[in-house]
């Protein structure tokens, strides 16, 4: 004799709320100001020498509570500020007048500014061959602010990044062929950054001689970027207009360091060429291949050596009110990207494909579209994360998070508009 049972399945919902006592704020404040000119000077018919400049003044001003998360929730410190006691000290002796209770740490809130001024200025000169031709070069020059690192600091000392600055060379031409209703325009460029801001894994002292690792920001690196790119836009017959545009990028660390392990002697970070306590992570000097987690010569990530777009778009009359229909068809092109200065991870090139056909009237469009026309799911978009599914170890190992394009997708779109024809 058998028996036969039910399977129940329950849920059950719990909900609790937690709060920290003493959460860690920090504050950034900005004032920007800006005075800009420009002076274009026709040297002759044909040749056009402009000259544009920018004085740029930032005042970046930040405020920190003056603990670390740390102190307060892993230690279980209480945050006190006393005249006289050095930031970050804490007690842990016989409380008395002048003396704090046991359990604290000196955490008094901090507030620092810096102030940047520069100069970015832009020399361009402009050849007209002919009515048909047209030559140019432009030097320009850009700068972003620098700061200080405020995550789980007690104060500002050593915290500072300074600002990174760009000088872009380029040299072009551009062309109108109207017989041949053919518009073709090229360009060759080179980018040069310096002092590049990166972030990286910093160790600085915390509460109780602690040492807590967290991220920042340096001025760790050096980037070139060298390529070209050419665009072309053409009406071979009445009503239908081709365009189509590539780009080749070179974009690679020229100099790109992110430190020795935090146990490194001083003589280690000198041989790295960094600042004694940047350091990097087992995992970073492990993906280098170096100890020095040095990344010089790699190629930048998600930057595609190649990139192509292209697009056809076919427009008539419908009718003899000015109603037209069109068909319309785009796609784009995009080579190997890497993940990440390390270079061992990439994205694989894909193509993608967009079409439309469409009726447009005085007051309102109706436009049916298919995105992804192959339904192709090649991997377009991926970031590195950690895998905490490894808790191998101190820190968990690497991972990457992928997303799938979407999916080929059909509809209708109608649009009305309002007011006068």
């Amino acid at each position: 004799m058998g028996c036969l049972a039910e399977p129940a399945l329950s849920f059950f919902l719990v909900s609790q709320q937690i709060s920290d006592p003493f959460p860690t704020r920090s504050r950034r404040k900005t004032a920007y100001n800006a005075i800009y000119g420009s002076l274009k000077w026709q040297i002759t018919d044909a040749v056009r020498v402009g000259v544009e400049a920018r004085y740029n003044r930032d005042r970046i001003t930040y405020e920190i509570s003056g603990w670390t998360r740390q102190d307060t929730s892993l230690l279980g410190l209480e945050p006190v500020c006393l005249p006289g006691i050095p930031q970050g000290a804490t007690f842990q002796g016989v409380p008395g007048p002048n003396v704090p209770p046991p359990g604290t740490v000196q955490a008094c809130p901090r507030s620092e500014s810096e102030t940047y001024k520069e100069w970015t200025p832009r020399l361009t000169v402009d050849w007209r061959i002919n009515d048909s031709i047209m030559l140019y070069g432009n030097i320009a020059r850009g700068f972003k602010p620098g700061g200080f690192n405020v995550n789980e600091t007690v104060g500002f000392e050593g915290q500072g990044y300074r600002p990174e600055f760009l000088d872009a060379y380029e040299i072009g031409f551009k062309t109108f062929w109207p017989d041949q209703r053919l518009r073709v325009d090229g360009a060759i460029f080179f980018n040069d950054y310096t002092d590049q801001q990166i972030g990286i894994q910093r160790n600085q002292p915390g509460a109780g001689g602690t040492v807590v690792a967290v991220p920042g920001i340096v001025n760790a690196a050096a980037v070139e970027s060298r390529g070209f790119e050419i665009t072309a836009s053409w009406l071979p017959v009445r009503r239908l207009n081709l365009t189509a545009a590539y780009a080749y990028t070179d974009a690679t660390f020229k100099n790109y360091v992110q430190g020795p392990a935090p146990t490194a002697g001083p003589d280690a970070f000198a041989v790295c060429g960094v600042p004694e306590g940047q350091t990097s992570s087992p995992q970073l000097r492990t993906e280098a291949g170096n100890v020095c987690a040095d990344f010089s010569g790699n190629r930048v990530a998600k930057n595609p050596k190649h990139a192509f777009n292209f697009g056809a778009l076919y427009r008539a009359p419908l009718g003899g009110r000015g109603d037209t229909w069109f068909i319309e068809l785009n796609g784009q092109y995009r080579s190997k990207r890497y993940l990440d200065e390390a270079n061992l991870s990439w994205m694989p090139s894909y193509t993608n494909l967009d079409l439309q056909v469409g009726l447009e009237f005085d007051r309102f469009s109706i436009i049916g579209f298919v995105t992804n026309l192959t339904d192709d799911d090649t991997i377009r978009s991926a970031q590195r994360n950690v895998d905490p599914g490894r808790p191998e170890g101190f820190a968990p190992g690497r991972a990457v998070v992928a997303y799938l394009p979407d999916p080929r997708v059909a509809g209708v779109r109608v649009i009305y508009r309002f007011g006068s024809p």
